[in-house]
């Protein structure tokens, strides 16, 4: 009976808690923002109550873009609040604010430390909500960084995340960016796909601004992909939103795909009524990306009207804000455009100067792009291969819950046949288990596969567009020049050497892109034999000797005639006839390159000697890496494939001998490589 009554008891006492719990949390319920905390105090509103964190959280959040200040000191409230109470939702909320703060004041080292400091505490106490908002804030760090590929990464963390604990508001946040990141690196199938599922979680809810926005990155996609009338259909939808809700940022971006459809169907009277439209609202703003999009709208209508000085004045503007912010898409475009109009100026001079400008930043783009579209493909192919692992082991916890029921009911029923059961579930256990390990074998190998070979087609094309498409795009346009009587017989004699030395590096360029797609291909032979080196050298000499003399460049070999090694003769030609062509290229007029030989044991030790310019301990460091399309200009403008020291390398070590270089700014580069010395040995 003692007992039975200590029981009611404890119940009662309990019940009371859960019947004063919901009045408790009345009293301290949210309170109107537009309470100071002395005011808080004076209304006798607790501090110690969640209402006090949610407050403080609210405040934060209407402040932290325009007063980041401000939002950093509440944060710094939330922890000590949190502190002094042992409420851990406080401190993470805290440390949350803090790190979005700075965040927004500026990207460095440490508003990533304490990004990533609060995402770990989040993690620990298992602040779901406060998770999600730190890998945000983590995305946006690398947004502003142009680190797409990382920006993914979070991103489908938090989707996955999201998805796992069935928050919607957040599921919906990362789905629509992971579409603005596709669509900014040109994925646009992938991002359409994103927008769609963002669509699909909106239109069950009323309509709001985050439904307009989509419709509008709907648009700007469309446009992207030349589908004007969808892009028009999309525009429309995201106004119709906005007839009930002020927001001046979307309506101009609107007003901008509007007026850029409207110029691709040539309607130059509406075209400049949007782009006049979205300057007006640009007032006041300091939105460079979208400044520099209208300026540039304007200035093609005013090209297509013929017009060319108005056009030359917004497109200069625009030029110049692109550079002023760092927006590239906005250089390349204004770059283009000022182009056209000099052109249409007869000012050739002037218009083959932005066309190089052009033809640089577009070349640095696409290897830019195409290098994150590989970042941001291996780590969506990662995230669905973990997808795949968690989903294989789901099955195989069902599994096994199903047999250990199977089990207990059969012990139930039948304790007899206990053994046969539990022996039959060991078997399924470990045939699971083998299952399990094999698909995990094989996924990662299949993931190896895919990253060697994306990362060589990324090498490959990435040097195609870097060092031919750049060359034979100024061909092309000095050939229309010349078909349309816009370049005369002397100006086509003043560019006649630049296009020389553009036609010699092409060459080369073809020459090594050639040997180096072979040995991706079908893999490096190396077939060694006896060879003279002297004779090696001799040829190349012979062979690159009218090059040397259009710098009046003297190349002399210093071997002796019975320098022999062993290696393969193919292989040791190419690596020399690079080292010497780079010798040549950052040799300034009457230098001299020196080839020559250093005993060693066993060993040659080779080199190339020049006086030429030089490099700094920075381009040394970079010259040799695998991983790098490092490329510069020599002493008359010759342009490198950034490929050839790679080649030399990879056919260097598969002959048993290293690379390397001993070099200083303006006092010449020396580039060592050894290989095996020849001796009856090498013959057994």
């Amino acid at each position: 009976m003692k007992y039975l009554f200590t029981f009611f008891r404890m119940l009662f006492y309990l019940f009371a808690i859960l019947l004063l719990f919901p009045l408790q949390m009345v009293a301290n319920c949210p309170f109107d923002l537009k309470y100071s905390d002395d005011e808080l105090v004076k209304n006798n509103l607790s501090k110690s109550s969640e209402a006090y964190i949610a407050y403080l959280s609210k405040k934060a959040k209407l402040v932290v873009r325009d007063d980041p200040t401000t939002a950093y000191h509440i944060g710094e409230k939330l922890i000590a609040f949190g502190e002094s109470n042992s409420i851990e939702q406080s401190i993470a909320k805290g440390k949350q604010i803090i790190a979005r703060a700075s965040m927004l004041k500026v990207v460095n080292d440490k508003s990533f430390k304490l990004a990533r400091e609060a995402l770990e505490y989040a993690k620990k106490i298992g602040a779901d909500s406060v998770y999600l908002d730190c890998i945000n804030i983590l995305g946006i760090g690398h947004l502003r960084k142009k680190e797409f590929h990382k920006v993914f990464e979070y991103n489908q963390l938090g989707l996955n995340h999201a998805l796992t604990i069935g928050n919607w508001e957040k599921r919906l946040k990362f789905t629509t960016n992971a579409g603005v990141i596709l669509s900014i690196i040109k994925e646009y199938e992938k991002a359409l796909m994103y927008f769609d599922k963002s669509l699909e979680l909106l239109l069950t809810q009323p309509e709001n601004l985050h439904l307009a926005q989509i419709y509008m990155n709907k648009a700007d996609l469309y446009y992207n992909q030349e589908k004007y009338d969808f892009a028009k259909k999309e525009v429309l939808n995201s106004f119709k939103i906005l007839e009930n809700i002020d927001d001046k940022l979307t309506k101009t971006e609107g007003y901008i795909i509007l007026g850029k459809v409207n110029l691709e169907h040539k309607d130059l009277k509406s075209a400049q009524n949007y782009f006049t439209k979205a300057l007006k609202l640009l007032e006041g703003r300091e939105d460079a990306k979208r400044i520099v999009e209208t300026n540039l709208g304007l200035a093609k209508v005013q090209l297509l009207s013929q017009n060319y000085a108005e056009a030359k004045d917004f497109g200069f503007l625009a030029l110049e804000l692109a550079n002023k912010s760092n927006y590239n898409n906005g250089k390349l475009e204004a770059s283009l455009l000022m182009h056209k109009i000099n052109t249409a100026l007869d000012d050739f001079k002037e218009a083959n100067n932005y066309l190089v400008s052009y033809t640089k930043l577009s070349d640095s783009l696409e290897v830019a792009t195409s290098e994150t579209k590989l970042k941001v493909s291996l780590a969506e192919m990662n995230f669905k291969n973990t997808e795949q692992t968690i989903r294989l082991e789901s099955n195989r916890n069902l599994k096994r819950q199903k047999y250990i029921l199977y089990t207990t009911i059969t012990l139930l029923l039948i304790l007899l046949t206990i053994t046969f059961f539990v022996i039959h579930n060991e078997k399924q256990q470990k045939s699971l288990n083998k299952e399990l390990h094999l698909s995990k074998v094989e996924l990662e190998e299949r993931s190896k596969v895919l990253h060697q070979s994306n990362e060589n087609k990324t090498k490959l094309f990435s040097i195609i567009s870097h060092d031919l498409k750049g060359p034979m795009n100024s061909f092309k346009d000095l050939v229309s020049m010349i078909n349309r009587g816009k370049l005369s017989k002397d100006d086509l004699l003043h560019f006649a050497p630049k296009f020389e030395n553009s036609l010699d590096g092409l060459l080369f360029t073809l020459n090594n892109l050639l040997t180096w797609g072979k040995t991706q291909m079908d893999g490096i032979k190396t077939i060694p034999a006896k060879i003279n080196m002297g004779e090696i050298v001799n040829a190349n000499i012979s062979l690159l000797s009218e090059v040397a003399n259009k710098k009046s460049i003297e190349l002399m070999n210093e071997f002796g005639e019975d320098e022999l090694a062993w290696a393969d003769k193919d292989q040791v030609d190419i690596v020399l006839r690079n080292l010497l062509s780079n010798a040549i290229k950052f040799t300034p007029i009457n230098g001299t390159i020196n080839v020559g030989c250093n005993t060693q044991d066993k060993m040659l030790e080779i080199y190339v000697k020049d006086s030429g310019v030089g490099m700094s301990p920075d381009v040394q460091k970079h010259i040799f890496e695998n991983d790098t399309n490092f490329t510069t200009y020599g002493t008359k403008g010759e342009k490198g494939t950034g490929l050839g020291l790679t080649v030399c390398k990879e056919m260097v070590e598969n002959n048993g001998g290293e690379i390397w270089v001993d070099s200083q700014e303006g006092s010449g580069s020396c580039f060592y490589f050894t290989i095996p010395k020849y001796s009856n040995q090498n013959l057994s």
